[in-house]
C-alpha cells in the first residue's frame, strides 16, 4: 500500500498507525489520584475507572510543560505523551512527589526498561469495523472511555476533528498482536508520510514541535479540553485563569494551507504586505494531492481566513491561514483549470487559490515571463505566454493543456486591458474641468473624449476584452462539451453597470462580456457547462495602480466599505463559482464591488 492509499483510508475508511514511539508513564498507589489532582490542570475527581481525560502539566509560571492523556485503570493512572517526552514527564512527576504514597513508572519503549506501545485505528469506519476485524468486543462510545483487552491492554475511544478512532494501549506484545490481526484482516497500515498531514489537518499539536515550554495553553486552545477552571489549584493556575477571565494572548496556533507541493521548513516565516505574522511549526505534503498543510503560531491580529505568503526555498508561496481543523476535502480536488491574465493581479491570486484547493492549473498571460513566474510559485502549474487576441495561439495553448491532462474543468478568463495611462489622464483632466465649471456656475464643457477616440484605441480594448474572451471560451467549449461538464468564469466590470464617461470602449467591452455570459450560459447549460461572470469594482492590481492618484482615492471613497478589494477577494468568488457549491448558478453576473453598485 502507498502513502496515498493510507491517507485516503484515514480520511475515508480506516487505517492502522503504529504509535509505539509515544511515552507512557503509570502513576499508582493509594495517593495517586490526590497527587495528580493537586498538580495537573484537569479535574480528575470525577474520572472513574474506565474513563479518561486530556490534561496539562504546566510550569509554576503557567507555561506548558506536558500535554498528555490520562486513563484511570482501577486505582492506577496511565499517562501517554508525545514521542520522546516520556522521560521528561517521568522526571517532572517524580520531582513533585514528596511525602506521598504513590509510585511513578516510565513504561516508554525508549526508557530502557519499558515495554509498552500503542496502535491507533483511525477513520470514519474505525468503530463499525472493529468487531469484525479484531476482537469481538463493543468499542467504547465516549471519547477517552476504555475497556480491557487480552494481555493487559486497553481499548480507548478517540476522535480526530470529528473522525472517530480507537487506540490500543498497554504492553507491547498485546498491542502488536492486535495490530497484526487488524492488518491481516485488511486494515491499511499508515506510516508517517500519511499520518503527519492527517495530524496537522486535524489540528493536533506535538509538544516540542508545535508547542513548547514557552507556550501559554490558550495560545494553542489547549484550555478547551485540557483545563478545568473549577477544580481548584494546579501548577501554573494563576496565569492560565487570569488570561481566561481578564486577558488575552498575543498569538495563536492556526492551520495553514500552502499552494503547491513545496513543504515549508519549521520556522518558515509567514508575512503579508511585508509584515511578519509568525512562523510555521510543522508542515507536510498531502499524499497524492498538490497541496501542503501546516500548523503555525501566528499573531492574534491575523483573522482567519487570511491570505498570506510563506517563504519556501528562498521564494514566496501563496498560503491561507485558517481556523483548525483544516478541511480535509479540497473544493477543486482533481480538476484541471486554465486561468488567463495570471501573471499578476486577479489572475495570479485565482491561480494560487485554485492550486491550494487541489486543482491542476495552467497559467496563461501575454507576459510569458510573468506567467512562468506565477506557475513556478505554484509548483505543478504550467505557464505559457498567450496573446488572447490571437485565436490560433489560444487554440494551441488550450490543446497543450488537454494533451497533458486529458480534460479541462474550469476556465477563469481574467485577461484584460484598460484604456491606457494617457487616456486615463485625459478623462481625469476633462472631468476636473467639468467639475470646476459646474462649481463656478459656468457653461459646462463637453469632455470631448468619445468624439476623438480613434479606431485603433477602440479596437485594441475590444479585441482584448471581448474578442479574447470569446476566443478563450470557444477553445475550451469543445472539450467541455465532450466531457459534458465544466465551469467558465468571465471577468466583467461594474463599469459596464455604472457607465463611465469618456471610456466607451472599456465600458462597451465589459458590457459585451456580460451579454456573452448570458448567451453562452443558455446555450451550454443543457450539456452540463455553467457560464458565469464576476463584475469587480476597484481592485488593488497593477492595472488599478496606474490610475491617477485622485482616481484611486475616489474609487475607495465610492464604496460604502471605504476601500477597494484585494485580488484574493475576487479569487474567492471565482473559487465559489468554479466549485460544486455553485452548481445551480448559471448565467449570473456576481457583483463584487463593496456596494458601489447594488442591483
Amino acid at each position: 500500500m502507498t502513502a496515498v492509499d493510507a491517507y485516503r483510508a484515514l480520511r475515508d475508511d480506516v487505517a492502522a498507525v503504529d504509535r509505539s514511539d509515544r511515552g507512557f508513564v503509570v502513576v499508582s498507589g493509594p495517593d495517586a489520584r490526590s497527587y495528580l489532582q493537586n498538580i495537573v490542570s484537569q479535574d480528575l475527581e470525577p474520572v472513574e475507572d474506565g474513563q479518561g481525560a486530556s490534561s496539562l502539566l504546566c510550569h509554576p509560571q503557567g507555561k506548558l510543560d506536558h500535554l498528555f492523556r490520562v486513563l484511570r485503570v482501577g486505582d492506577d493512572y496511565w499517562l501517554d505523551v508525545d514521542p520522546g517526552r516520556g522521560a521528561a514527564l517521568f522526571a517532572s512527576l517524580s520531582r513533585f512527589k514528596i511525602r506521598v504514597k504513590c509510585d511513578v513508572e516510565d513504561r516508554s519503549r525508549d526508557s530502557g526498561s519499558g515495554d509498552w506501545g500503542m496502535a491507533s485505528f483511525i477513520g470514519p469506519r474505525a468503530i463499525d469495523s472493529w468487531g469484525r476485524l479484531v476482537e469481538h468486543v463493543e468499542p467504547p462510545e465516549v471519547v477517552h472511555a476504555h475497556i480491557p483487552l487480552a494481555g493487559g491492554a486497553r481499548l480507548v475511544r478517540t476522535e480526530w476533528a470529528g473522525i472517530p478512532g480507537l487506540d490500543v494501549v498497554g504492553p507491547r506484545e498485546a498491542v502488536e498482536r492486535v495490530l497484526q490481526e487488524a492488518l491481516a484482516a485488511g486494515v491499511v497500515a499508515s506510516g508517517v508520510e500519511a499520518f503527519e498531514p492527517f495530524r496537522i489537518a486535524s489540528g493536533v499539536p506535538v509538544v516540542g514541535v508545535d508547542v513548547d515550554d514557552g507556550t501559554i495553553p490558550q495560545e494553542a486552545f489547549l484550555e478547551r479540553d485540557s483545563v478545568s477552571f473549577t477544580k481548584g489549584c494546579f501548577l501554573g493556575q494563576e496565569l492560565v485563569c487570569r488570561i481566561d477571565t481578564r486577558g488575552h494572548v498575543n498569538r495563536y496556533l492556526r492551520g495553514v494551507r500552502v499552494a503547491g507541493g513545496d513543504v515549508p521548513p519549521r520556522g518558515a516565516p509567514l508575512a503579508k504586505n511585508g509584515k511578519d505574522l509568525g512562523g510555521v511549526t510543522s508542515a507536510a505534503a498531502v499524499p497524492g494531492e498538490n497541496r501542503v498543510v501546516a500548523l503555525a503560531m501566528v499573531r492574534r491580529e491575523v483573522a482567519p481566513p487570511d491570505d498570506v505568503t510563506v517563504r519556501v526555498d528562498g521564494r514566496e508561496r501563496s498560503a491561507t491561514v485558517e481556523e483548525l481543523p483544516l478541511h480535509l476535502e479540497m473544493r477543486l480536488d482533481g480538476r484541471v483549470a486554465i486561468v488567463t491574465g495570471a501573471a499578476s493581479g486577479i489572475g495570479a491570486a485565482t491561480a494560487g487559490l485554485f492550486v491550494a484547493e487541489g486543482a491542476t492549473v495552467a497559467v496563461f498571460d501575454i507576459d510569458q515571463v510573468g506567467a512562468e513566474a506565477t506557475a513556478a510559485r505554484l509548483s505543478g502549474a504550467m505557464g505559457a505566454g498567450v496573446d488572447v487576441t490571437d485565436s490560433r495561439a489560444v487554440d494551441a495553448a488550450v490543446q497543450e493543456v488537454v494533451d497533458r491532462h486529458n480534460r479541462i474543468d474550469v476556465l477563469v478568463h481574467a485577461a484584460g486591458v484598460d484604456v491606457g495611462e494617457a487616456w486615463k489622464q485625459r478623462v481625469f483632466d476633462a472631468t476636473v474641468a467639468q467639475g470646476a465649471a459646474r462649481a463656478a456656475g459656468s457653461e459646462i464643457p463637453s469632455l470631448g473624449l468619445s468624439e476623438t477616440l480613434d479606431d485603433d484605441a477602440w479596437r485594441r480594448v475590444v479585441a482584448v476584452n471581448l474578442d479574447g474572451t470569446f476566443f478563450c471560451c470557444r477553445a475550451v467549449l469543445s472539450h467541455m462539451v465532450r466531457q459534458r461538464s465544466g465551469s467558465i468564469i468571465l471577468m466583467a466590470s461594474n463599469a459596464a453597470q455604472l457607465g463611465i464617461a469618456g471610456m466607451p470602449h472599456y465600458v462597451a467591452s465589459k458590457a459585451g462580456v456580460i451579454g456573452l455570459t448570458r448567451a453562452l450560459a443558455r446555450e451550454y447549460a443543457p450539456v452540463g457547462i455553467r457560464v458565469n461572470a464576476i463584475a469587480p469594482g476597484g481592485v488593488d492590481t497593477p492595472m488599478f495602480r496606474r490610475h491617477p492618484e485622485p482616481v484611486q482615492r475616489g474609487a475607495a471613497g465610492h464604496s460604502p466599505l471605504g476601500r477597494i478589494a484585494s485580488p484574493d477577494e475576487i479569487a474567492r468568488v471565482a473559487l465559489f463559482l468554479a466549485s460544486d457549491d455553485a452548481s445551480y448558478i448559471v448565467g449570473d453576473t456576481v457583483n463584487v464591488n463593496g456596494g458601489t453598485f447594488i442591483a
